[in-house]
């Protein structure tokens, strides 16, 4: 015969249900290890975990694993423990450190076709060809000052 026990770890989340034997010396006690506890755990929702505290079960957020953002910095933080994300982090980037980012792209992607241009302009310049290169300087100009606007 045997009976049901959960374990938790040092912190008292839940890890696992095994069986418990019956104690050979003991007539109906059972050999329950260290951090475990036969009183059932409740049913868990998704981003829930259990704990076990002060003898009974608490239900507390898990977001362990996720990526936090601090909302007036944007910078990034790995939730390695259960409970509530901490103040001034939230799940989600927030806006202005996205538009920072989307920036710093479209102002890469301005220098890299500031290059080519710079590469274009070579050849006209070379043979003369005072149209084209006319052409090239102009559409370099209007990405300078798309760079400028950012």
């Amino acid at each position: 015969m045997t009976k049901t026990a959960w374990l938790f770890d040092e912190r008292g989340i839940l890890l696992s249900k095994i069986d418990v034997h019956p104690s050979p010396e003991e007539e109906g006690e059972f050999l329950i290890p260290e951090r475990a506890t036969t009183i059932e755990p409740p049913a868990l929702l998704a981003d829930e975990a259990a704990v076990f505290m002060g003898g009974i079960w608490v239900v507390l957020p898990d977001h362990r694993g996720k990526t936090i953002y601090a909302q007036t910095t944007g910078d990034a933080l790995v939730v390695d423990a259960v409970g509530d994300i901490p103040a001034g982090y939230a799940l989600a980037k927030p806006a202005v450190v996205v538009d920072a980012e989307a920036t710093a792209a479209r102002g890469a992607q301005i220098k890299a076709d500031l290059a080519a241009l710079d590469i274009q302009r070579i050849r006209p310049l070379a043979e003369g060809d005072v149209a084209y290169l006319s052409e090239l300087n102009a559409r370099a100009a209007a990405l300078r000052a798309d760079l400028h606007a950012l």
